[in-house]
């Protein structure tokens, strides 16, 4: 039986992140402006732990720059985004989308709870394209409004 739910994309999706969130440096993360003497400025991703000996080098980002938080490169904006985006927060998405999973069964469509989640879903899946709306199909018309999976 073809699950018409989203469940079993729910419940995918969740898997994915935590086996990512498994494999990644645990959080939580921060940026620091790193000098280098020959190579300038560069935007790093730090573990934040209270003994700076404890803490290790998530990601270096260079900044090709001698000039300190240069935005040129977007390097600090791109550092701060992924310092944000620590495992934690993909094992707090894997519970929502778990959550969201079993009340795709249950409830009603359309509905936002569940809607909402299979958006992110498809996103962490890289599935969007080509996905069928179960209310609106590819229309992207849900509730004579726009279709929150962008079906449209």
């Amino acid at each position: 039986m073809t699950d018409t739910t989203g469940a079993a994309e729910l419940r995918e999706a969740a898997a994915l992140l935590r086996e990512a969130a498994s494999h990644a440096t645990p959080g939580p993360w921060r940026t620091h402006d790193t000098w280098l003497d020959s190579g300038g400025h560069t935007a790093t991703v730090l573990t934040d732990r209270p003994d700076i000996k404890d803490t290790d080098l998530v990601a270096w980002l260079p900044t090709m720059s001698n000039a300190p938080w240069d935005e040129t490169r977007n390097a600090w904006r791109n550092a701060g985004w992924m310092a944000l985006m620590d495992p934690s927060v993909g094992l707090a998405l894997a519970d929502w989308l778990e959550r969201a999973a079993v009340n795709a069964a249950v409830l009603t469509w359309p509905n936002d709870v569940v809607e909402g989640a299979l958006a992110v879903a498809r996103q962490v899946l890289s599935t969007t394209t080509g996905q069928q709306c179960p209310e609106c199909g590819d229309t992207g018309a849900c509730n004579g409004g726009p279709c929150p999976l962008g079906t449209g």
